[in-house]
């Protein structure tokens, strides 16, 4: 101990270079042990490492007179949270604004069964979510996610006495067209992935081929797309004195006459 105070006292210098020394060796062992410690643990970034900071991609710092009241709610209504999705949905029902008034037999058919709405929405909880990202992405109406209800009461495994399966009901034709692989093990029909792609690849082809009415689109799902025409050809004929008919595209409730009531219940 007198040996070093002595070196620090006769050689001040070089006293304070070896504390420099064995200050950094201590620093860099702290890192050591701080590193040591954090690498077991998962590290959650505030922002993802692809995203860099604006400073350090050239552009302006944010400031605070760009973020108006305005711009805020906008971000705030675009990002809504629902803790229950039917009350996402209800305020998206476009179709049923559109055409209201026209179906309070169909009202009150469901509201006189409502064990049994509570019953297709228990068996819709696992998949309902997903299928209504999917029609939310491809801009379709909120309705097209409620299909499953009417066509199979939201059971993946459903079968109708037409080989329809799964939870659209596809026939063993369309399932084909759209690529829904069936083998002794796996039946793509059942699959609510594959299957919710195609049927709604399908209720889009048919929307284009019926002068975009969703609901002549549902009438071909149903009834298939030349059940629709031959209606349409049955229409135009009756009214072939009207002027431009062969033109016209008669719409869903104007070919009620000549669809089948099995399908006018469907849409």
């Amino acid at each position: 101990m007198l040996k070093k105070l002595n070196l620090l006292l006769n050689n001040p210098k070089k006293a304070f270079q070896k504390l420099i020394k064995l200050s950094a060796f201590s620093l860099g062992a702290s890192s050591l042990m701080l590193g040591g410690c954090v690498s077991n643990q998962t590290i959650h970034s505030p922002l993802p490492q692809t995203v860099k900071s604006p400073l350090l991609n050239d552009a302006k710092p944010v400031q605070k007179t760009d973020i108006t009241p305005d711009k805020l709610n906008v971000e705030l209504q675009t990002d809504v949270f629902h803790a229950v999705i039917w009350d996402k949905m209800r305020n998206q029902f476009d179709l049923a604004d559109e055409h209201y008034g026209k179906y309070e037999d169909y009202l009150n058919f469901y509201n006189d069964r409502k064990t049994h709405l509570k019953r297709v929405s228990e068996r819709a909880e696992p998949y309902l979510h997903y299928i209504l990202t999917e029609v939310e992405k491809r801009n379709m109406p909120n309705e097209m996610a409620l299909l499953p209800i009417v066509e199979s009461g939201f059971r993946p495994v459903a079968r109708s006495n037409k080989k329809a399966v799964g939870l659209w009901q596809f026939i063993p034709g369309t399932a084909d067209i759209y690529d829904l692989d069936r083998n002794w093990w796996y039946d793509g029909r059942k699959d609510v992935i594959e299957s919710t792609h195609a049927a709604l690849d399908y209720l889009q082809k048919l929307y284009k081929l019926n002068n975009n009415d969703w609901l002549l689109a549902l009438a071909s799902y149903n009834a298939g797309p030349g059940t629709i025409y031959k209606a349409q050809r049955k229409y135009r004929k009756k009214h072939k004195t009207q002027p431009g008919i062969k033109a016209y595209q008669p719409n869903f409730w104007g070919l009620q006459p000549f669809l089948t009531k099995e399908t006018h219940a469907y849409v």
